[in-house]
Parts: C-alpha cells; sequence; structure tokens
C-alpha cells in the first residue's frame, strides 16, 4: 500500500522499566508505523505528559515499576491530572487476571497480561485508537491488509454512513 501524506503516524508512549521490553515494544511498534517514545521513568513519563497532554493516542503503561510511583498511581495521576487527555492507557502485567477490573475502574482502557504476542499488542492498540478517534476510524486500519480488503472495508463504511445520513437506521 502506498502511504500519502495524510496518512497519520500515531505516537505511542510506552513505560517500562525494563529495557529489553521497551527495546522490544519500540521496535515492533515502528515496524507498524506507529512512532514509539519509550521511557523507563514514570517521573519523566508524566512530566512529558504534563507538558503536552494529547501528544499521546495510546500510553503502555506496565504496573510494577522500580519507582516510587506504580503504574497503578500513575494512572490515577493522568486521569486526575490529564482530565482533557485522550490518549487511551493500557495497563501491562503479569497479573492483570487479577487486577483488570481494578485498572479498568480506575480508567485504563484495558489490561495486557505479560507475556503477550506481538498480535494480541497490536490488536489492543487497533482497538484503543479506533475508541479514541472522532475520524473515520478505517482510514487508520494497519497496512496489513490487503489493498481489496481495503477497499471493502471502506466501501461498507460509505454504506452504512450514507444509511445513517438518509435517517435509514433508525
Amino acid at each position: 500500500i502506498v502511504h500519502d501524506e495524510t496518512d497519520r503516524v500515531e505516537r505511542i508512549l510506552v513505560v517500562d522499566d525494563d529495557s529489553d521490553v521497551l527495546k522490544a515494544t519500540g521496535k515492533l511498534l515502528t515496524s507498524y508505523r506507529y512512532q514509539p517514545f519509550l521511557l523507563e521513568s514514570p517521573l519523566q513519563a508524566l512530566d512529558l505528559l504534563l507538558s503536552s497532554p494529547n501528544r499521546f493516542k495510546v500510553i503502555l503503561l506496565d504496573w510494577i515499576l522500580k519507582s516510587t510511583i506504580d503504574g497503578a498511581t500513575m494512572l490515577k495521576l493522568i486521569k486526575n491530572l490529564l482530565t482533557d487527555s485522550e490518549a487511551q492507557i493500557i495497563v501491562v502485567s503479569a497479573h492483570t487476571d487479577v487486577s483488570s477490573k481494578y485498572f479498568m475502574r480506575l480508567g485504563a482502557f484495558d489490561t495486557l497480561k505479560k507475556p503477550f504476542t506481538s498480535e494480541e499488542l497490536l490488536n489492543l492498540i487497533d482497538r484503543a485508537l479506533l475508541k479514541s478517534s472522532p475520524e473515520r476510524p478505517l482510514r487508520q486500519v494497519r497496512a496489513d491488509l490487503s489493498p481489496e480488503q481495503l477497499k471493502q472495508l471502506e466501501d461498507s463504511s460509505d454504506l452504512v454512513d450514507a444509511f445513517i445520513q438518509n435517517g435509514s437506521v433508525t
């Protein structure tokens, strides 16, 4: 697929104190045309978010961090200090089976259990981007779809939009 200048490269903040996880996640996200910002320090991440609250569409936040601030505290701070932020927060943890509902009550979009596959991560990011996007979500579909598949999705979306505009759906 040829990408034109209207394609947006979504920025994703990744906060994890494991440098190997950061590197691998950054490499994967870059290969799928996302722009990852990798930080080991939750305090640096908070400073970055405070200076530019809508810079990121998705935040991947590790729960257990080698810091005085853990992922749950960071999530609370983001939700309470950055009320205008549209970023969808995904909490990553080896313990999400127990804590998933807790994080979602705090405002997380979803949780992801370690270890995870690249497909699980990318699917969750796609879902988060679709939720946060006020624009036509099919314009943000990853480039791994064939041109024919993308055209079919866009045609279906155009048809639904026409029904909605004409009041034929209600």
